[in-house]
């Protein structure tokens, strides 16, 4: 019985120390995990507003500020607004002379800098409005980072 027991006492701390030791490597994984910084966290933006189409009422074109407080590149890689049937990262670019829009895949905002998404250059187009937007009407706008971070603006119609 003696036997019995001493054997039932080494299987209960095995099966303990197992489940500690499991316990512990997935606190560890979590922190790992969690350790890596957010893009979304040092991005700081700064007046989100949004400019109608003169020539296109369906559409309207998002502006701001994206300041990254980081050591590292952080790169814009898409915007959605509930706004808008398609939301779309665009710059313009001078062909012949004249300005056109051209879709880009990402913005990268460089280290400790600002980028500044203004008319004649990086600014997210809103195509196909579902409603007509208003002189003061807040527009949310999800900004989506390649980390897969992500942050929602209020950008105003001026």
């Amino acid at each position: 019985m003696k036997k019995v027991l001493i054997g039932l006492v080494f299987i209960m701390f095995g099966i303990g120390t197992a489940i500690a030791a499991d316990n512990q490597s997935m606190t560890t994984s979590a922190t790992n995990a969690s350790a890596k910084p957010l893009a979304a966290n040092d991005i700081i933006v700064k007046t989100p507003h949004i400019q109608l189409m003169q020539n296109n009422a369906n559409s309207a074109e998002a502006f701001m500020e994206l300041d990254n407080k980081s050591n590292t590149p952080v790169a814009l890689i898409a915007a959605n607004s509930m706004t808008a049937h398609q939301t779309l990262l665009h710059k313009f670019v001078k062909r012949n002379g004249e300005l056109t829009m051209k879709k880009v895949n990402k913005i990268v905002i460089r280290p400790h800098s600002d980028t500044e998404l203004q008319p004649g250059g990086f600014h997210v187009m809103l195509l196909g409005l579902k409603q007509a937007l208003q002189k003061g009407d807040s527009v949310p706008i999800l900004l989506i980072f390649e980390d897969g971070s992500s942050i929602t603006i209020h950008a105003t119609v001026s």
